[in-house]
């Protein structure tokens, strides 16, 4: 039986960020878990092998095969050959700085070593960098790959995104940003074991960013929304607009606004869900940012407010 691909690397794992400018060399992350600057290029062409004999006999096929080098996992690499075509794209990834994960922050953290470099990812989305992404893994620096061939490299976030989302102007990916994901990567990760409807939703605002059709984002975010705020499933339209209003602002007129404002949002919703309108992209933004400022205040917090607790704070109890 064939292992996952990502098994192969069984020691010490390098991710490679595309979207970062860091203002440090390195950021040391905790549990051995190290940011740093590197330089790489990251190519993603497709490569057509052709057989030259149509009759594709046994006897050509392994004659072509012999034009392939095998990998650790039996995978056949080709060798590039007046046999193959590489056909021209646009998906190019700069590597501008790396994670590394030493094989030990899986014992401390109890945790496969994919769903860590995700969650990270997710929150430097979330809090630092939107923009950012991890097309390859490897299982050496990138900046020492050339030393060995010993190298192994993988593709990991390759597919295009739906929606682009920048920093503000004028707000760099500095230390300043990455504190928050520093302190509250490991808490945070402890709290969503413990609570899947953060785990949850999480991964869906995370996923958003390469959903292709608004309406699907909506429907993607307002699902996780309701899976935090749902303690009931009558009148979820008023009763999860005013929960999360209450959850967000103090009482007041401002939570009055906004809580009118959520349910148009999840007017939206409804709208996407039932086929009824096409989806603007602000609706997918808006939706998020919400989502967002959720997940920020839930980890910040290291809490995950229960049924009780929301409606104390819905009728000042």
């Amino acid at each position: 039986m064939t292992h996952p691909i990502f098994d192969l690397i069984k020691g010490d794992v390098y991710a490679g960020i595309a979207g970062i400018d860091l203002d440090c060399e390195s950021l040391d992350l905790g549990n051995g878990v190290l940011l740093s600057k590197t330089s790489a290029h990251v190519l993603a062409p497709y490569m057509v092998v052709f057989d030259t004999d149509q009759s594709s006999s046994r006897a050509n096929l392994d004659g072509l095969n012999d034009s392939f080098a095998s990998g650790p996992d039996g995978t056949r690499w080709i060798n590039v050959t007046d046999k193959t075509q590489c056909i021209s794209t646009q998906r190019e990834y700069p590597i501008t700085a790396e994670i590394y994960f030493p094989a030990g922050v899986l014992s401390a953290l109890a945790e496969d070593r994919i769903s860590i470099i995700r969650w990270i990812i997710a929150l430097l989305r979330i809090w630092s960098a939107p923009q950012v992404s991890t097309p390859i893994i490897a299982n050496v620096s990138f900046g020492a790959a050339l030393k060995t061939k010993e190298r192994l490299l993988l593709p990991f976030e390759t597919e295009p995104r739906g929606i682009r989302l920048e920093m503000p102007s004028g707000q760099s990916h500095n230390s300043d940003r990455l504190s928050w994901v520093r302190e509250c990567w490991e808490p945070g990760l402890e709290l969503a074991r413990k609570h899947k409807e953060l785990h949850l939703a999480v991964q869906a605002i995370d996923q958003a960013h390469f959903v292709h059709d608004w309406a699907l984002g909506v429907l993607l975010i307002w699902a996780a929304l309701e899976g935090l705020f749902s303690p009931s499933r009558s009148e979820l339209q008023f009763r999860i607009s005013a929960l999360i209003s209450s959850y967000l602002e103090p009482p007041g007129h401002q939570r009055r606004t906004f809580h009118k404002q959520l349910i148009k949002l999840y007017e939206e919703r409804s709208a996407a869900a039932h086929g009824r309108s096409s989806i603007d992209r602000k609706i997918l933004l808006e939706s998020m940012e919400l989502l967002r400022r959720i997940i920020v205040k839930m980890i910040s917090e290291s809490k995950v407010p229960s049924k009780d607790d929301l409606e104390a704070r819905l009728f000042g109890g």
